[in-house]
């Protein structure tokens, strides 16, 4: 017998609105209420939609929802005064009054799942041509080449270290170029840098701690520098104690650094930290901090 799909998960009007200010949570249902909601589909327990907002391009909203109601919500727009934006809220509350309006489709990744490997690299070089940026993104998140092996392998893995390190600190640069040219604010630092931090994690599991070591702080340099004038500080304060911060600290664990390397560490992050408890009242450097004096100790 062929398995049901589960019923959609749906909201009450509480869950619709939580989160939110009360001057959002007014103007979502405007918005809702005026047909500001559009090209609305469901993926699943995921929610898509674009709404007509202030701007000349619509603010493109996702909401994924969990069986206790809503997981996550993310909003195009660069609302950031706190709680979810206007959007989101009329996303959401146009689902509880009008299911009907969202159009179920198939998530992405079980379309994916379905074509060969020769459909998909033609699939993602034709997208490639068309969409902007996406072959630069592609080529950020694509493992780096492997080289041949030779003779000299120690002096080769080496040199490829350090220029996958070049290539990664000049991505991290691109990319926040980008950030303060395109769109003046800083708030999508997380999802820029995801395909960065996933390289790291890679570099940290072979043991590699002292190239992850270097791209972490080439990425954390400019924002702990200049996060102040930018839009969205909140977030990358967020991001660096959240995201980064513990991959920090698992890099410095298992770096090969001498006594006095740590030390200048601890100093650049205190100095960090400081900067963030004046502002923000939060450390978001302790934890390599910790893991820094507790490797030191311990040699």
């Amino acid at each position: 017998m062929k398995k049901q799909p589960a019923p959609p998960i749906r909201l009450t009007r509480e869950q619709a609105v939580a989160g939110a200010s009360a001057q959002s949570a007014s103007k979502g249902e405007d918005y809702a209420q005026a047909g500001a909601v559009y090209g609305a589909v469901r993926q699943g327990d995921m929610l898509k939609a674009l709404v007509a907002g202030s701007a000349d391009e619509p603010y493109e909203v996702t909401v994924a929802l969990s069986d206790t109601g809503v997981r996550y919500s993310k909003c195009s727009c660069p609302y950031d005064w706190g709680g979810d934006c206007n959007h989101i809220v009329a996303v959401r509350l146009t689902w509880v009054d009008h299911p009907d309006a969202f159009v179920e489709q198939q998530p992405l990744d079980d379309l994916l799942m379905k074509l060969d490997a020769p459909r998909l690299r033609q699939l993602f070089a034709r997208a490639a041509d068309e969409v902007a940026g996406l072959e630069r993104w592609l080529r950020a998140a694509m493992p780096p080449p492997a080289k041949k092996r030779s003779s000299a392998a120690g002096r080769q893995r080496s040199g490829r270290s350090e220029a996958d390190v070049a290539s990664y600190v000049a991505q991290i640069r691109r990319l926040l170029a980008g950030a303060e040219q395109g769109r003046g604010y800083t708030s999508d630092v997380p999802e820029l840098m995801e395909q960065v931090l996933v390289a790291v994690r890679k570099f940290v599991a072979r043991g590699d701690g002292a190239s992850a070591v270097t791209i972490l702080l080439a990425m954390c340099e400019p924002l702990v520098q200049d996060y102040e004038l930018y839009e969205g500080e909140c977030e990358v304060a967020e991001f660096l104690e959240y995201d980064v911060a513990p991959l920090l600290a698992d890099a410095v664990t298992v770096a090969d650094m001498d006594t006095r390397g740590r030390e200048a560490l601890e100093r650049r992050l205190s100095g960090w930290d400081e900067r963030f408890e004046e502002n923000f009242g939060i450390t978001p450097f302790e934890v390599p901090r910790q893991a820094l004096k507790s490797r030191r100790g311990g040699r």
